[in-house]
């Protein structure tokens, strides 16, 4: 069906509506939503990775962990430091060592879907340890306890 060019023009004239900008509470929100599935995740390889299965299974969930680890530096701006956060203020008040962990996770979690890709079982292990490293360290520093 040919459109014609004046409905065309019409449609690239509108004014584009004006998407708001998630809250903070949105962010935090969505940065415990992710770290939810990153745990869950990573918690459903450990049976894989302990009992030699099929690693090549795990490459979706891989994926997902390493587009979180590209993204997570970005989920914690200034402003979003809220009493729903579990995030330690250390966090903001040392900016540099916390993208240095978190550049260490996308390194881990990089590896982890190459070898996932892969199908490499050893390799897989391998970044699948270092990818509990790297997360341990950053919770370690600048994660608070949940409440009880």
């Amino acid at each position: 069906m040919l459109v014609p060019m004046a409905a065309f023009g019409t449609a690239l004239a509108a004014p584009q509506q004006k998407v708001a900008a998630p809250t903070p509470d949105q962010i935090v929100a969505a940065r415990r939503a992710a770290f939810t599935l990153t745990g869950s995740t990573f918690g459903g390889m450990k049976s894989v990775v302990e009992n030699g299965g099929d690693v090549k299974s795990l490459a979706f969930g891989a994926h997902g962990l390493d587009l979180w680890a590209k993204a997570l530096p970005g989920m914690f701006p200034d402003g979003t430091q809220l009493s729903t956060s579990r995030a330690k203020p250390g966090l903001w008040q040392n900016r540099a060592d916390f993208d240095a962990k978190a550049t260490a996770f996308q390194t881990a979690t990089s590896a982890l879907l190459n070898a996932a890709q892969a199908g490499d079982a050893a390799a897989f292990k391998i970044a699948y340890a270092e990818t509990g490293k790297a997360c341990g360290a950053c919770h370690n520093a600048y994660r608070l306890e949940a409440p009880r």
